[in-house]
Formats: C-alpha cells, structure tokens, sequence
C-alpha cells in the first residue's frame, strides 16, 4: 500500500509497518521489489526472497539503466518498465544472487508488464492496449 506522501506499508497481522518510501512495488517469489520515490531506480527488499518471509530486513538499491515507471516481481524473474516505454529484466536471480546479475534490454516498448509466479509468464501491454503473454522460456 502507499499513502499520499509515498511511503511504503507492509500489512502483518492486521496492522500496517513502514518499509520505506517507493512509488510501485511488487511482491513475488523474487522477494519485495520497488520503484524508489526519489530516483525511480529499483529498490530489493533484502531477505524477502525466501518463502514466507515479506518483512526483509533494508531496502537495498539495485542500478538500473533508465529511470523506472513500473516493476513485477515473479518466480526468479523481475521485469520492469522505464519512463521512456522500454522494457527490462533482470539476469542471473538466484539463491546466491537475489538481486541479479545484470539489466536485460527487450526489443518492445510498452505501458505495464507483470509476471506471474504460478506459470512463470510475463504479460505486458502496450500503447494501443494490445495486451501480450510470453512464456518464460520465451528469452
């Protein structure tokens, strides 16, 4: 949830806990992710990645190659979209890595992206509302 000043609320046994401040964030199987309030780079949860764990410990900032509009966390994958309508995701998430390794470029301008924990499938739509589906195994 975010209230009108940006900051970021976790909700625990029906009661809300500040987490930080972010303009989007994204809960899957990748952990907690956000679009930080005041750079738009992405922001990780640290320690939200392991099952069942959604309070973490800090946000910790992540580089990304533009300023970003939107992000969605899935199983082992993190997709967003920058402000100029380019896609992204991130490489090499894993155990070791919860992070990732790298921003990967995807050759497609669009408005929202978000990916799905139980298929592992990322749907996406772009600027004429043309909605799309990719299985992950589409890389």
């Amino acid at each position: 949830m975010l209230n009108t000043t940006q900051n970021t609320f976790v909700f625990l046994y029906f009661d809300w806990t500040e987490r930080g401040i972010c303009l989007k964030v994204s809960v899957g199987q990748s952990g907690v992710w956000g679009v930080s309030g005041f750079n738009r780079t992405a922001l990780y949860r640290v320690g939200t990645s392991e099952y069942g764990k959604v309070t973490g410990t800090e946000w910790r900032a992540v580089n990304t190659p533009l300023p970003l509009q939107q992000i969605s966390a899935g199983e082992s994958m993190v997709w967003a979209v920058a402000m100029d309508k380019s896609a992204w995701f991130i490489y090499g998430i894993d155990q070791n890595r919860p992070q990732g390794k790298e921003w990967r470029r995807v050759p497609d301008r669009l408005l929202q992206v978000d990916v799905m924990d139980e298929y592992p499938t990322v749907c996406a739509v772009d600027k004429n509302a043309v909605v799309y589906i990719r299985p992950r195994n589409g890389f």
